[in-house]
């Protein structure tokens, strides 16, 4: 990224990108980042001339919205901390005044000219008002030329007795004091402002609380519900509708007694109780279905009869179907809970992001 000091060498260059990054932040008039701006100058004081021109290339380049918060700026900046800033800052004070005044509304324009009278009782640039009075009013015929009163020369001869006594530096106090009150009473209506936004976002958080325990609450319900319905589905048993021969029969490959699985009507009926009969199920029919064929290939008469294996397998169809739905509605639930859950969680990150803003 091409740096916007390429004059500017190691510790220098980095101060005028920091102060540069910081001054982005200025896109308003907005009294505490302006004192902040102002109080970072300071700090920088032995880099006062890296600071003027970091702020002079910025009004050069902001919005004209912005324009007016720059001059403040310069305004605080040499009202609080005077030299070597004010003679700085003054070397190129018309220029930066008029591109700003040609930028300017009506309303921008007029605020322009009260900061522009409080120069004159500071006083401040007292050898550049006349010169911008001037070329303003080229511009704004309706802009008056002040009269900036001279200091009175001292003579040469009384001029090594007397102690020079600069008028800003007398007349700061008062200003100071002001100034020192009205930041004070920013700073007042900061601390108010935050302690209402924090207020704010903790009914928001607790707000997001109580809808996160009712959806808790609603999953219950729908569990519950969905308990209920399960426990109210019939679970068809494998023996409803066999022909009493097929309870005592013979296989001729082991020779023992086979007795099909009686599934009884279970009493929790749950989906994992529900496989389990389909499981059971199919494992009678496939018991039953070997026993015909088995039957069937040694010559002998099967016992049970083909109506006894129709019904058994429209009885494991019907619970093939009762375990697919159940599986279905577990699968829709989970998916609810896991939305839910989603929304909730990035709701609390988002109260915790503002938070950490904030505070």
């Amino acid at each position: 990224m091409t740096s916007l000091f390429p004059h500017l060498r190691g510790e220098f260059r980095e101060v005028a990108e920091q102060y540069y990054e910081t001054l982005k932040r200025l896109n308003s008039n907005d009294k505490v980042i302006i004192s902040s701006l102002s109080e970072i100058a300071n700090e920088n004081k032995p880099n006062a001339r890296i600071i003027v021109e970091v702020i002079e290339k910025r009004i050069k380049m902001v919005n004209p919205d912005c324009l007016l918060a720059h001059l403040y700026l310069l305004d605080s900046i040499c009202k609080n901390h005077g030299h070597p800033f004010t003679d700085l800052f003054q070397a190129n004070l018309v220029p930066n005044f008029i591109y700003v005044f040609s930028k300017a509304n009506e309303k921008v324009r007029s605020s322009m000219y009260k900061l522009r009278h409080t120069w004159t009782g500071a006083p401040l640039f007292t050898s550049k008002l006349k010169e911008l009075d001037t070329k303003v009013n080229a511009i704004d015929p309706a802009w008056p030329i002040s009269h900036v009163p001279a200091a009175a020369p001292a003579s040469s001869a009384n001029r090594g007795n007397k102690i020079l006594i600069n008028p800003a530096k007398f007349a700061q106090g008062n200003s100071r004091t002001l100034q020192q009150r009205e930041e004070e009473e920013t700073e007042r209506m900061r601390k108010e402002l935050l302690r209402k936004e924090k207020e704010l976002l903790e009914l928001k958080k607790k707000d997001i609380d109580m809808q996160l325990m009712g959806l808790k609450k609603q999953h219950e319900l729908k569990a519950t519900a969905i308990s209920s319905a399960e426990a109210g589905v019939a679970v068809p048993s494998a023996q409803t509708k066999l022909t009493p021969t097929t309870k005592k029969v013979r296989t001729l490959a082991l020779n023992t007694k086979f007795t099909p699985p009686v599934l009884s009507i279970l009493s929790n009926k749950t989906t994992t109780s529900v496989v389990i009969s389909l499981i059971s199920l199919i494992k009678c029919y496939i018991n039953h279905v070997t026993y015909c064929l088995s039957c069937r290939f040694q010559g002998r008469s099967c016992k049970i009869n083909k109506g006894g294996l129709c019904c058994l397998l429209k009885q494991l169809l019907r619970v093939l179907i009762i375990t697919l739905i159940l599986i279905y509605r577990r699968v829709a639930t989970l998916k609810l809970l896991l939305e839910q859950t989603l929304y909730a969680t990035m709701k609390v990150k988002q109260i915790n992001f503002h938070l950490s803003i904030h505070f």
